[in-house]
């Protein structure tokens, strides 16, 4: 059996990295075509970030991405060859596993999966004997479908939440680790219209949290403010190439103003008008009509006018939307106006301000500022303005280093950086992953300082 690997293989001054790819033409059940640096595979860029570039620094989700590059004799890897053995399997989601070991020459050590992925783009460069790959993991896919209507529900945690949104998405719970620390309860919990990432954005931010698709191919939600034991040294004398510290878009602010949400539900109101609605002889529906205001928390009752003919027979509806079922007892079609009367979540927006009176000295009242209505709590509100301060003020919120590289440390763990050369010391979590295999092996860091989150520095 396979040894595990360990810290020092990846920190050893001599390693040998080896890495691989199966590309599942025949889908996940099927045997894979296995590509390493013998055979085919030139090389592999693999992203892991817990968000993409955004001002907002509290809470992000994200898709990591894998790209690489295939030697491609006799256009065997080209879709156009009807030829090649893979002829007609060559597609978007053809599902592709990266791994990565070292070579020992004393005891085998274990192959680290490093992701399960699915082809977005398969190019082949022109003029060339190689093609270009790229592809995304299962959160994307996630992200762009159509958000499910929920029922609103009343003092559920952030966790609870998000259970039951990707229950909803039909995930299993089983492919779902939460932080029990989200416990901080939504005084009304709803979701927005549109896509799944338009309502799970805004509540990554609410919590404060991470989501990401672990290399276990399941979603890994994690609260920012967690503490944790550093799990690695980033050093000089083992991982540390270069560090840098970017200078943050968040220091050209002085002040901070969060808008959150103090919610209500209003007296009876029209969510719905229906102008000349057609009723069909018989049975009929009226679908997905969405409602003029919302998220509806409670459908009171509606009304027909003008109507001989026409009943109502059943109403579905959720939190966006309508649909009605009809029942005409002429043989003619016949028109009517409806109104559908409910009670909706209101936000009544409350601001909260912090300052920073030396940077206010040096830029002037520059506010950044953010709105949210899954934050909805005033304890909470102001904990959340307190860290966005700490972000937009801190000397060093982020930092940036190319190292030699260690798969190992894993998104959102805790790495204690320790630059002797620059003097550098911080406690940091792991926020973006950049890895490039060529043969060897290196990696981009961005690296968040646990001081912005009340941490250790």
């Amino acid at each position: 059996m396979a040894r595990p690997l360990v810290n020092a293989d990846f920190d050893a001054r001599e390693r040998f990295i080896l890495a691989k790819l199966e590309v599942y033409f025949d889908g996940l059940a099927h045997t894979p075509l296995t590509v390493n640096r013998d055979d085919y595979l030139v090389d592999f860029t693999l992203l892991e970030e817990t968000g993409a570039e955004s001002e907002n620094p509290v809470g992000a989700i994200s898709a990591n991405e894998l790209t690489f590059t295939l030697y491609n004799p006799n256009r065997i890897f080209s879709p156009s060859n009807p030829d090649s053995p893979y002829a007609g399997k060559i597609n978007i989601n053809v599902p592709v596993k990266a791994y990565i070991s070292v070579e020992d020459t004393e005891e085998e050590a274990e192959w680290l999966l490093l992701g399960t992925f699915f082809v977005d783009t398969w190019d082949t460069a022109i003029g060339t004997s190689i093609v270009n790959v790229s592809c995304t993991d299962r959160l994307r896919r996630i992200l762009e479908q159509p958000m499910p209507a929920l029922r609103v529900m009343v003092n559920e945690t952030y966790a609870a939440f998000f259970r039951r949104i990707f229950v909803a998405l039909g995930i299993s719970l089983t492919d779902i680790v939460i932080d029990s620390t989200l416990d901080k309860m939504l005084k009304y919990s709803f979701n927005n219209d549109g896509l799944v990432i338009d309502t799970l954005q805004p509540i990554a931010e609410a919590a404060m949290c991470y989501i990401y698709m672990g290399r276990d191919n399941k979603i890994h939600i994690v609260d920012m403010l967690n503490n944790s034991v550093p799990v690695a040294t980033f050093a000089d004398t083992n991982q540390v190439k270069t560090v840098t510290i970017p200078q943050s878009i968040l220091k050209t602010y002085s002040t901070v103003e969060l808008i959150y949400s103090m919610p209500n539900i209003s007296p009876d109101i029209v969510v719905l008008s229906i102008a000349n609605a057609s009723f069909v002889p018989g049975i009929g529906h009226l679908n997905r009509y969405k409602v003029s205001q919302g998220p509806v928390y409670s459908y009171s009752y509606l009304s027909i006018s003008e109507a001989q003919t026409s009943t109502i027979t059943d109403m579905h509806c959720n939190s966006w939307e309508v649909s009605l079922d009809t029942k005409n007892t002429s043989s003619a079609p016949e028109t009517a106006d409806i109104s559908v009367i409910g009670n909706v979540i209101y936000a009544n927006q409350t601001t909260i301000e912090r300052q920073n009176p030396a940077a206010i000295a040096t830029i002037g009242i520059k506010p950044f500022s953010l709105t949210n209505l899954f934050v909805q709590d005033t304890n909470y509100a102001n904990q959340y303005a307190d860290i966005l301060l700490n972000f937009i003020t801190c000397d060093v919120p982020i930092i940036e280093i190319d190292a030699r590289g260690n798969p190992l440390v894993l998104l959102c763990d805790t790495v204690l950086l320790q630059d002797d050369t620059h003097e550098v010391v911080y406690t940091t979590k792991v926020i973006r992953t950049e890895y490039r295999y060529d043969g060897g092996l290196t990696c981009n860091y961005t690296l968040l300082n646990t001081e912005v989150l009340g941490g250790e520095e």
